[in-house]
């Protein structure tokens, strides 16, 4: 698909995304939500700092392969991410990644990823909780 067809946001983000990389794992109060395969044409690594004892994310990394649109999607959620709590963090869908950035229909399911990334490394960073509690 030609760059004409993305949002400058979607575009911005995908030149140069936000918060790129991992943070060290195995660790307390670190959460990795990894989703896709590479079969699929994407794959979206989450990690969230979330540390023991609190509910905020204090830091964001992600890794992502895939097309355009994914890479935008998981810039733009690290950006949002960062300084929720876990719970906050549930409510950023795909459907608002898919409104931001103006993703067109037919490469949304980037923005799903990213969604269900998310909601696997909130579950890891509680289970990280859980274990030192």
């Amino acid at each position: 698909m030609a760059s004409q067809h993305y949002s400058d946001l979607l575009l911005e983000h995908s030149r140069h995304p936000r918060n790129v990389g991992s943070l060290a794992t195995p660790a307390p109060g670190v959460g990795v939500g990894r989703v896709g395969s590479q079969e699929t044409g994407a794959v979206v690594q989450l990690h969230l700092q979330c540390p023991i004892g609190t509910q905020r994310i204090e830091a964001v990394r992600f890794q992502a392969y895939g097309d355009t649109a994914t890479i935008a999607a998981a810039s733009l959620m690290t950006e949002w991410l960062h300084g929720k709590t876990l719970d906050e963090a549930l409510q950023l869908t795909s459907s608002r990644l898919v409104q931001a950035l103006q993703i067109p229909p037919a490469r949304v399911f980037g923005a799903m990823l990213v969604q269900d990334a998310v909601r696997s490394a909130v579950a890891d960073c509680r289970q990280h909780h859980r274990v030192n509690h």
